[in-house]
């Protein structure tokens, strides 16, 4: 099965110092991972405008050199709807998307709510909503998994590596390395709720979460 990967997600991990466990997060070989076409164009970018550091943007692009590129063939059909989403779904995520539609034993990693979200906004069983039901494997479900395999002490010293990187880990991990397993593991599991909410239940649905 392969895994269809946006910039967004990459970025984050890379800033908790997380990218390189990746593939063992998501139990896949290397040769299953796919990059969009122009994401180190679009990380390098990123790195000019000092929105991430030197390190986290070499280590992104370090990681999309080393895995191939999104299959070219994509759902039209579905591109056209996706782009007419507007704000929240750029082009990059349709391609993404679309891409996944075109590929039906696909998963997608993403780390862009915004996109996510104006999925949610289609009418229920909406026929886009039906084909990416439970494929969206999103940042929060990534930590949840790093958790399970290596506690949380760890997960917390690298999620307050990366607290600039994303509003939830800001909130989540706002003790700072003080910050404790059971208020950690609400905040999560309350974001990951709510946003299995709001994006019409495209993401993959998890029944536990860790506490400790």
């Amino acid at each position: 099965m392969i895994h269809l990967h946006d910039i967004d997600v990459l970025l984050k991990l890379a800033a908790c110092g997380l990218l390189e466990e990746l593939v063992v997060l998501l139990e896949v070989g290397d040769d299953e991972v796919r990059i969009l076409g122009t994401a180190i164009h679009k990380i390098r970018q990123l790195g000019r405008r000092a929105t991430y550091s030197v390190e986290v943007v070499a280590q992104a692009v370090a990681f999309c050199e080393r895995h191939a590129t999104l299959p070219d063939a994509t759902d039209s059909s579905a591109f056209e709807q996706l782009v007419a989403l507007g704000e929240g779904m750029d082009v990059g995520e349709a391609v993404l998307y679309s891409v996944a539609c075109a590929h039906p034993d696909s998963l997608i990693v993403s780390g862009d709510k915004r996109a996510m979200v104006s999925l949610g906004r289609l009418p229920p069983g909406d026929n886009l909503l039906q084909r990416l039901h439970g494929r969206v494997i999103c940042f929060e479900e990534l930590l949840f998994r790093y958790w399970e395999r290596h506690g949380f002490d760890r997960l917390r010293d690298r999620c307050c590596q990366g607290l600039y990187a994303d509003g939830v880990l800001k909130l989540c991990f706002r003790g700072g390395l003080a910050t404790l397993a059971e208020d950690a593991s609400t905040g999560l599991r309350s974001f990951w709720s709510q946003a299995y909410l709001d994006t019409g239940g495209i993401l993959v649905k998890r029944t536990h979460f860790p506490d400790r």
